[in-house]
């Protein structure tokens, strides 16, 4: 990638400070690519490493689709004694699994902050009606194979043309 490509990515991140918290906004971007991952990693660890911050927030607002390292990056931090925080994520993010089990509302309107742990751990369903026959569909293969006679040992065996 090319200097201007990355000065104009780079310009495009805008640093907030939202109540002690360093918060990350790529603006108006909905769809974030590897690119833009990469770029808040970076600059997670410029504020962290180089600066000394240890609160650090996402601004979701506009994000409709995330890099699945997202989530992964954010808990190494937190595994680092970092506090994460997101705002303002849009309905159908909430509605992620680690958005559900690992994060708790903050207090102020739109504020989530990521916990170190799940908030609970998903149940077992009870088995559908659909199991149900397959348990028997599986009882029914053993059954066959439990019924099969044992095949005599073969003395030779030829393969190909024996001329």
């Amino acid at each position: 990638m090319g200097i201007r490509k990355r000065m104009s990515r780079r310009n495009r991140l805008k640093l907030e400070n939202r109540d002690g918290v360093t918060v990350l906004n790529l603006g108006n971007i909905e769809i974030w690519d590897g690119a833009d991952l990469s770029l808040i990693r970076d600059t997670m660890i410029e504020l962290i490493n180089d600066d000394g911050h240890q609160k650090i927030g996402v601004d979701l607002t506009y994000v409709k689709y995330i890099p699945s390292g997202f989530f992964g990056m954010l808990v190494d931090w937190l595994d680092k004694g970092v506090g994460i925080w997101v705002y303002t994520p849009q309905a159908h993010v909430m509605e992620m699994l680690w958005f559900r089990q690992f994060f708790v509302a903050d207090g102020a309107p739109g504020c989530y902050v990521l916990l170190p742990e799940p908030k609970s751990v998903p149940k077992p369903q009870p088995n559908p009606a659909w199991a149900a026959s397959l348990s028997d569909s599986v009882d029914d293969v053993v059954d066959s194979i439990e019924e099969l006679q044992p095949v005599e040992e073969l003395k030779s065996v030829t393969v190909g043309s024996t001329d």
